[in-house]
């Protein structure tokens, strides 16, 4: 605090003794020379004198202006006698860009000088006050002296000239007797420029035609450039402006910039065209190659290249007489003469048609949007101050702010090395070189490419990048030479930095207005929904226009000054009053907080969500990037996947890749298993008929699953429960992965028959042949299948399966036989021969044996006639004796159950010997049977002891026979107690068989008792 107290009083003690001392002041004095060689006259940038004087043209409302050089040849020329000798032999001159010019001249149409502008032009640093103007400072004239020492300045009826004394600079005026007026009936205002060092063009044609053509593009009055050399017109530049069409603003944007200094009114658009005649010279003279090695060597390889054939063989065996020789030389001399006439003819030939080509004209057009804002300025009166005293002008009270838009058919019309069918945005027109696209670099700086920047015009093109592709225009203060935006003076930097926030505002509008009218046109064709097709082309063409216009807009670091781009990334999103973007997405276009970013490894079966198009994320990874660290998009969330898969069926193609999405979830260390839940009730797979399209899909929810399909037990091609996930999707995952992460079970034979026996039991209601075909119950081939399909996973299925399995079929119509499909009981093996019409088995194609007969078996197929039917048919109605019943079980008696085999031992089947019973109403006597239990084997020994004996007539009895082993089985008895023996010897009235009951006892006595 001491110092400064103390530099304060030294400063007011320095001022008081100036002001108290009575010497007199001296005014400051210039070397006018010195300020304006060194200082006024020396301009960074290329073609600043043309710029200067361009934009002195368009502030003077000039609508036409031509720039013309003179060549020290052309002046020669005109020593001709009379003009019409000089003009034609000056038309006659090709332009030789490489001639020494002499002088520059400048006309423009636009209002003659006044008093005002006279006396502004000897005054340095005296600019425009007018605020719509564009000179500020008063010194953009003085850039001339940068090329000559003494230019002559004519406007209307007034001329005035600059000439030096010394280091002094002077003006006088004079009437102009030569008073000329342009094709608008205006007087021409011309500027003569003698060149202080006559001097080639330092630069090539195209160069300026490119720097006209860009100037051209923010005129505000200026419609047409003429470029002359030695009176041939290089080059010409019309523009054309149709009438502005009202812009929406957007109602989500704020329209006013940060320091409320600035408010855009309204925005309109404007369709520009620029049409450029050029002569195939400029083009010619920008694109000469350098003569290529190959052309060297095939000069030096010519024919004329050296001596002829005969003079080298000559010289080289050194045969001939001198004379002969002599006259070889002289007819080799002629033979030259005549071919470099010929030559000569020949390149005078090329140079004529060389000329006539150069001067043959060539045109081109381009088309652009320029969007304008209408801003207007409500500044306080200290800021005016401030501003006034910067650029001695008071700030505008409503300016414009222009940016060039290039749309996408624009930009590939500019550009067709990077479309392929770029349309006729830019055409071409020529009788003599139709083909010849050079012409269209003249609008090079019109258009930057999309990784390329747009500048900053303030009335003309500064060194200043916009940060995105796109050019601005509007009245930012510049720096004095007019190169870049001043950030330095504080009040300066405020307007600039405003204007430039409004910038952002008319990029951000343009960026909306243009999305929806993409939307526009993907509504009237999709609704919202994404495209029937992933390549229709329209919905293409849509995407590649909203992928242009976010690299269009993608901003990168601007210079010389990054502040540029930075205010306008800032504006462009943080305009909206919502933290909010419209986006294309697959759905078309919409709001940034209805879309995703993509996911790889979700895009495969999420595609109803609205996400950014995956090659935008590639192909704009700035803009995407930007959107995204501001969070005005999301990752799709878990939430987003459920509600997709509830809204729609997948693919099975889709399905997989959503289950394989899981099974990476699932790995995750912090997956939560109550997610599986929430995926299996929302997802749902469609199912189609693979042997018949027009079969309507069928949907399986997940949330139904139970099993998958192991296919080394259970075919595919046959139906499987809606339990069963489909084999398309199960068959790319592993066991563990459909277990251990989805708790899906292997699909079991009786889940999987039992399915089968549904879908007959439907067919039965139902017409369909599909239905016939896997019917059960009816087809023998589909139930051939099922049968061979059992009989491979019978043997590795659990026992408890088979009691099910059995149960299931025991009342289905699922065996083949002669006798159409019966049910397993109902069924015989081939073996069975009993009947002739007995339901034999018998499948289409397959042989019984193996694997197949034992699970016949296992389902209850029968290997020998039921006994009841054998009762009812045989034995009961008198066709056979229980003899040949005998032998027909005991041939069949292994296939004989238990509880047959108990049955048999509990009916009366056999008779007894030497029993008969009660006559029959036909007269024959009806048989009395027994148990077999009840009788014994019929032998001699037990006959003659009188003891029932079983009936074994026709036939001799053999005890070690399969008939008499069988009949043992059922309780046959081989011989009686020994009580009923003893009782016999005992107490019978018989003699005869008391002895012979005694006799057998003694006899049997060790073998029996």
């Amino acid at each position: 605090m001491a110092s400064t107290a103390a530099g304060e009083l030294a400063r007011e003690l320095a001022r008081k003794a100036l002001m108290n001392d009575a010497r007199q002041e001296e005014a400051i004095t210039v070397n006018q020379r010195a300020l304006i060689d060194k200082i006024l006259a020396r301009y960074a940038a290329e073609f600043t004198v043309f710029r200067e004087l361009l934009q002195n043209a368009d502030d003077a409302g000039a609508t036409h202006c031509e720039l013309r050089f003179e060549s020290q040849r052309a002046q020669s020329a005109a020593s001709a006698s009379d003009a019409s000798a000089h003009v034609a032999s000056t038309l006659n001159l090709l332009p030789d860009f490489k001639a020494t010019l002499s002088n520059w001249v400048f006309r423009n149409d636009g209002k003659p000088f006044g008093n005002d502008d006279w006396s502004r032009l000897r005054r340095i640093a005296e600019g425009n006050p007018d605020p719509d103007r564009i000179g500020a400072f008063g010194v953009g004239f003085y850039s001339l002296f940068s090329i000559c020492e003494e230019p002559i300045v004519s406007s209307g009826d007034q001329l005035m000239g600059f000439f030096w004394k010394g280091d002094a600079l002077f003006t006088k005026r004079a009437t102009n007797q030569d008073r000329q007026n342009s094709p608008s009936g205006n007087p021409w205002t011309t500027f003569f420029m003698a060149l202080r060092e006559p001097s080639p063009f330092p630069d090539s044609p195209m160069a300026l035609a490119k720097f006209l053509a860009t100037s051209l593009t923010f005129t505000t009055k200026i419609r047409s450039i003429g470029l002359y050399w030695d009176d041939h017109l290089l080059c010409k530049l019309d523009k054309k402006l149709a009438l502005p069409k009202s812009m929406p603003m957007p109602g989500h944007l704020n329209a006013y910039s940060p320091g409320r200094i600035m408010r855009v009114r309204d925005l309109e658009s404007t369709a520009v065209q620029i049409d450029v005649q050029a002569l195939q010279l400029v083009i010619d003279a920008a694109e000469k190659d350098k003569p290529s090695l190959k052309q060297s060597f095939a000069s030096a390889l010519g024919k004329s290249a050296g001596g002829g054939l005969t003079s080298m063989l000559q010289s080289a065996f050194g045969f001939g007489s001198s004379s002969a020789k002599e006259k070889e030389r002289e007819r080799e001399r002629e033979l030259q003469k005549r071919s470099q006439a010929e030559a000569a003819q020949e390149q005078e030939n090329r140079r004529l048609d060389a000329t006539a080509a150069s001067l043959t004209s060539v045109s081109a057009s381009i088309h652009l949007r320029i969007a304008t804002a209408h801003v207007g300025v409500s500044a306080d009166k200290a800021f005016e101050r401030e501003i006034e005293r910067s650029t001695k002008k008071p700030p505008p009270k409503v300016t414009a702010f222009h940016l060039i838009f290039t749309g996408k058919e624009e930009y590939d019309a500019s550009f067709p090395d990077e479309s392929e069918d770029a349309d006729a945005s830019v055409s071409i027109t020529s009788s003599a070189a139709a083909l010849d696209r050079g012409v269209c670099q003249i609008f090079s700086g019109l258009m930057p490419r999309l990784e390329d920047q747009g500048h900053a015009f303030i009335g003309f093109r500064t060194h200043q990048t916009t940060g995105f592709s796109g050019h601005i225009a509007a009245r930012f203060i510049p720096t004095v030479e007019r190169e870049s935006l001043d950030f330095v003076d504080r009040y300066c930097a405020q307007w600039n930095s405003e204007l430039l926030s409004m910038g952002g505002y008319v990029a951000r509008a343009v960026y909306e207005n243009e999305l929806i009218d993409i939307g526009r046109l993907w509504t009237n064709t999709f609704a919202d929904k994404r495209p029937a097709k992933d390549d229709d082309p329209l919905a293409k063409a849509l995407k590649d226009r909203a992928l242009h216009l976010m690299r269009f807009f993608t901003f990168r670091a601007s210079s010389p000054s990054s502040r540029v781009s930075s205010l306008f990334l800032t504006s462009f999103f943080g305009s909206a009053r919502q933290n909010t973007i419209s986006l294309m997405s697959t759905r078309g276009v919409e709001h940034s907080a209805a879309v995703r970013i993509p996911n790889a490894l979700l895009s495969d079966f999420v595609k109803d969500l609205a996400v950014i198009p995956p090659d935008h994320v590639e192909e704009a990874p700035d803009f995407v990037r930007e959107v995204r660290s501001r969070n005005l998009v999301q990752d799709i969330t878990m939430d987003d996947v459920f509600q997709e898969l509830s809204s729609r069926a997948l693919t099975p193609a889709e399905m997989v890749a959503c289950l394989k999405w899981w099974v990476s979830v699932a790995a995750h260390p912090s997956y939560d298993i109550s997610l599986r839940s929430k995926l299996l009730n929302s997802a749902m797979l469609t199912i189609a008929d693979p042997k018949d399209a027009a079969v309507p899909e069928k949907i399986q929810p997940l949330s139904v699953v139970r099993f998958y399909l192991n296919a080394s037990r259970l075919p595919t091609d046959l139906p499987l429960p809606d339990t069963c996930l489909s084999y398309e999707v199960s068959k790319l995952f592993t066991t563990n992965e459909l277990s251990r992460v989805f708790g899906w079970s292997e699909l079991t034979v009786p889940a999987w028959l039992k399915n089968l026996v549904q879908i007959s039991i439907q067919a039965q209601r139902s017409s369909s042949k599909t239905m016939a075909e896997t019917n059960l119950q009816t087809s023998p081939a589909f139930a051939e299948k099922v049968l061979l399909t059992l009989s491979r996973a019978w043997f590795s299925s659990p026992s408890a399966q088979h009691d099910e399995i059995q149960q299931l079929l025991a009342e289905v119509t699922c065996i083949p036989t002669r006798l159409q499909m019966q049910k397993p009981n109902d069924a015989y093996f081939a073996n069975v021969s009993l009947f002739s019409d007995l339901p034999i088995v018998e499948l289409p194609t397959a042989q019984v044996k193996g694997n197949l007969e034992k699970v016949l078996i296992a389902l209850g197929v029968r290997r020998h006639v039921e006994l009841q039917m054998v009762f009812n048919r045989l034995v009961a109605g008198g066709g056979w004796s229980h003899v040949d019943l005998v032998s027909y079980l005991a041939s069949n008696k292994e296939t004989l159950s238990e509880l047959e085999k108990e049955r048999l031992k509990k009916t009366a089947i056999f008779p007894k010997h030497g029993e008969v019973g009660p006559l029959k109403e036909d007269g024959k006597p009806r048989i009395i049977r027994h148990r077999a239990s009840d009788l014994y084997e019929p032998t001699e020994a037990l006959k003659a002891l009188q003891l029932p004996v079983l009936d074994w007539a026709h036939k001799p009895w053999k005890p070690s026979s399969e008939e008499a082993r069988f009949v043992f089985d059922l309780g046959l008895r081989r011989y009686p107690p020994m009580e009923t023996v003893l009782e016999l010897a005992s107490t019978s009235t018989d003699a005869a068989l008391r002895s012979r009951a005694l006799a057998f006892f003694f006899d049997k006595f060790h073998a029996h008792y």
